[in-house]
């Protein structure tokens, strides 16, 4: 079907079952709308009670509403609903229209319902999924339903733009309901908007009654929260705002009884772990500003202090000034610990770059110990600092800093880079001529100019790891194994490589947020894997800019002076943590006894070598590599059982 046929056709779609007491009220309000449908499929769903009889007798009068009945075989549940749905969607879905209607069978619109919809559409064209708020029946009596939200789109009377529907692959049939739900998720992780407007009202006729059947319909919500992947205790706090809901108290702790059933059982959820991993990082979010308003301090004009281990320097007024730039913003995000140096000579290399304009940068400070780190927030106005009292990891502290970004364009930067002029602007405009782009990466070079090996990685094997060796890397840089022939291939166009150094990461936000951000199970190193690999399962590349170059001193001889291999350790247990996320527990266990053996015969070599070597400068290099090994020798001891679970 083409897109944008008619800016103002729309089509609804109604499942009913037994809405024989409604139906008629349901199809009066939308022939009365003030813009009519271009087509009404009805559904009919095993229905029993004169429903059919109803909906036939409305279709002889509008030609454009259609009737269809569909024979249920199987036991019911929500979905069935999704299954009426699409045989009712694929009566219309070669027809020309813009927006597609999902309509229970008990709701009553008033006639400017679908006009008020498509205005606020016309006036937004990032808007995906709309609704108004839904008004509930009570002894007769019309009156608001005190749990409406606006953080949610009600699905009784949803209006879904064609190319957001399509997108999100329509709605998912899930047995214990909340299809609506995971689409408005799923539409947000693809950078669409879902609405409600406050100020659009639509009526449930269905009576809402005391007890009885509303405890059945309490114990499906609770499964319908834990399918979805809701948060502990995110479900918690919403069953506490719900013990005010009839059946008063029983109805809410039924809920949550159901969900901690579900919990304790681990039944498996058929919603995409994607899907699972956006809705729990809004959330968490949710979660954060609920209590950042109720328990903390509210900010002042230029400077506030969190109570919960963190603090935010910066200027309110940043903003509004960035909203009125041309192009682009660039969030660019560094995790600070104990690199104040490093990080001031990497923030003045951005804004010599050429980019500055369009720029804002966040640093989050991960509770250092040695720097007076406050006084990069001094050097310019577009500089916020996140001052945490705690370690918060890489992975966590890059996510806080995303989650403060305004730009469309994330740049993660380690404090130990410095930017060359242009190569912001460059991979920026790479990005936004590739639009399978998940991750770009950078060409990382040493302080002494020579190229850092670690830019780019293929996915780690057992036989890549076991072979990992700087010299053969630089002997054979196409073989598979390794794949870093572009590292020495001529600048160009971007190349597709498996991961890029967390060094230096750029993306669209609206892609971090689709893929749940960096994973912060892991505290340190393995997080650029994570990232990238989730990247490639929601199909996605990963590029390396060979034409952008920072320089990263990290990277560099310089960090092999230390024989304390803390580091050392750290990067084996993230990447156990990654193998048996992705490849499953006994191939991480497999990894953990082959680097065992490589361990032992790698000493052995260096034992022997180090009998003969007798000059500084070798055996200098010769001690670095025996505390290496020796540290990844114990690492492989003392690791924790390794488990499947994710």
């Amino acid at each position: 079907m083409e897109p944008f046929k008619n800016n103002s056709a729309y089509v609804i779609i109604t499942a009913a079952r037994n809405e024989a007491a409604h139906i008629g009220r349901v199809i009066e309000s939308v022939v009365g709308q003030s813009v009519q449908p271009l087509a009404w499929v009805i559904v009919s769903d095993g229905s029993t009670d004169g429903t059919d009889d109803i909906v036939k007798r409305y279709k002889d009068r509008c030609s454009w509403i259609q009737y269809l009945r569909r024979d249920v075989r199987s036991e019911r549940n929500f979905a069935n609903k999704i299954h009426a749905f699409n045989q009712g969607f694929a009566v219309v879905k070669d027809m020309p229209y813009d927006f597609i209607g999902n309509l229970d069978a008990d709701i009553e619109l008033p006639p400017d319902y679908y006009s008020e919809l498509l205005a606020r559409f016309a006036d937004d064209e990032s808007l995906g999924i709309a609704s108004g708020l839904k008004d509930e029946t009570s002894a007769g009596v019309v009156r608001a339903n005190r749990f409406n939200s606006t953080a949610s789109v009600p699905h009784s009377a949803q209006l879904v733009r064609w190319s957001c529907f399509e997108e999100i692959g329509g709605y998912l049939p899930l047995e214990h309901g909340g299809e609506d739900w995971c689409a408005e998720v799923s539409a947000r992780m693809l950078g669409w908007k879902a609405c409600t407007f406050t100020e659009i009202r639509a009526t449930e006729l269905r009576e809402v009654t005391g007890e009885g059947p509303v405890l059945a319909r309490r114990i499906k919500e609770g499964r319908m929260d834990y399918s979805m992947g809701s948060l502990p205790a995110f479900e918690l706090i919403k069953c506490m705002r719900r013990l005010r809901e009839r059946p008063y108290v029983i109805g809410a702790m039924t809920r949550l009884s159901s969900y901690c059933f579900q919990s304790i059982r681990r039944t498996p959820s058929p919603v995409p772990g994607e899907i699972i991993r956006s809705l729990r990082k809004e959330q968490r979010e949710r979660l954060r500003t609920t209590f950042s308003r109720y328990l903390l301090p509210s900010r002042g004009d230029d400077r506030a202090r969190r109570d919960d281990g963190g603090s935010f320097i910066g200027r309110q007024s940043y903003h509004e000034s960035n909203s009125k730039m041309h192009g682009k913003l660039i969030s660019i995000v560094y995790v600070n610990w104990n690199s104040a140096d490093y990080l001031k000579a990497s923030v003045e290399s951005v804004f010599t770059g050429g980019s500055e304009p369009n720029t804002e940068i966040i640093v989050v400070d991960n509770a250092s110990s040695q720097d007076d780190v406050e006084r990069i927030a001094t050097i310019d106005p577009r500089i916020r600092l996140f001052a945490e009292r705690k370690n918060l990891g890489f992975a966590g502290a890059n996510n806080l800093g995303a989650s403060h970004a305004h730009g469309e364009i994330l740049l993660f930067l380690n404090p130990d880079t410095e930017v060359s002029a242009g190569a912001i602007d460059r991979m920026v405009r790479h990005l936004e001529r590739l639009p399978d782009a998940g991750i770009l990466g950078a060409k990382l070079l040493n302080a002494n100019g020579a190229v850092q090996l670690s830019a780019i990685q293929a996915l780690p094997t057992i036989l890549n790891q076991a072979l990992d060796s700087d010299a053969m890397m630089r002997r054979w840089p196409h073989c598979p194994l390794w794949k870093l022939g572009p590292l020495f291939q001529s600048a160009g166009n971007p190349i597709p490589v498996d991961i890029v150094s967390g060094a230096c990461m750029m993306m669209r936000k609206s892609v971090f947020e689709r893929v749940g951000g960096f994973s912060e199970e892991y505290f340190m190193y393995a997080e650029d894997f994570d990232l990238c690999y989730k990247i490639t399962e929601v199909g996605l590349r990963n590029y390396y800019c060979g034409d952008a170059t920072v320089i990263h001193f990290g990277g560099g001889s310089s960090a092999r002076q230390s024989v304390n291999q803390w580091a050392t350790r750290m990067n084996f247990r993230a990447l156990v943590l990654f193998l048996c996320k992705t490849r499953g527990a006994m191939y991480a266990l497999a990894y953990r006894m082959t680097m065992f053996a490589v361990a032992l015969c790698r000493l052995a070599v260096l034992g022997i070598a180090r009998l003969v070597i007798w000059h500084d400068p070798g055996r200098t290099s010769l001690r670095w590599s025996l505390s290496k090994w020796m540290a990844i020798l114990g690492a492989t001891l003392r690791l924790p059982r390794i488990s499947g679970r994710q």
